[in-house]
C-alpha cells in the first residue's frame, strides 16, 4: 500500500464520530427556530427551509455512516459493532491495512530472529 492510500484511509471509529457530529448538528439546526420564534411564526418560509435543511442533514448523516462505517478489509457494513474486530472477517477494524501489514512484517522479522538465535544456541 502506498503512502497516498494510507493517507486516504478513514478509520471506522472516525467515520462513526463524524456521522454522529452531523446528526447532532441537525438537532441544533432544528432548535434554531425556537430561538427566533416570533420571527419564525410571522415568516412560515423560515420553518419550511429549516426543516428541509434538517432533512438533508439527517439523510447526509445516514449516507455518510453507511458509506464510511465499513470494515477496511472486507468492506462490509459494521452495523452496531463496537468491538475491535469485524464480525464478518475477524480482522481489526480500527487499524488500517497498512498498519496491519507493518505489524505482520514485524512479527515475521521477530520469528526469524528467534529461529536464528535458536540455531546459534544449537551449534
Amino acid at each position: 500500500m502506498n503512502k497516498n492510500e494510507k493517507e486516504k484511509w478513514l478509520r471506522p471509529a472516525m467515520a462513526r464520530f463524524i456521522s454522529i457530529i452531523i446528526a447532532f448538528s441537525t438537532v441544533v439546526v432544528a432548535a434554531l427556530p425556537l430561538f427566533f420564534l416570533d420571527y419564525a411564526v410571522d415568516n412560515q418560509w423560515v420553518l419550511v427551509v429549516t426543516y428541509i435543511f434538517v432533512g438533508i442533514l439527517m439523510i447526509a448523516a445516514v449516507v455518510f455512516d453507511r458509506v464510511f462505517y465499513v470494515c477496511p478489509h472486507c468492506g462490509s457494513y459494521l452495523h452496531h459493532n463496537r468491538g475491535p474486530k469485524c464480525s464478518y472477517c475477524g480482522r481489526e477494524v480500527n487499524k488500517s491495512p497498512y498498519e496491519l501489514e507493518q505489524v505482520r512484517k514485524a512479527e515475521e522479522e521477530r520469528k526469524r530472529e528467534i529461529e536464528r538465535m535458536k540455531k546459534e544456541t544449537d551449534e
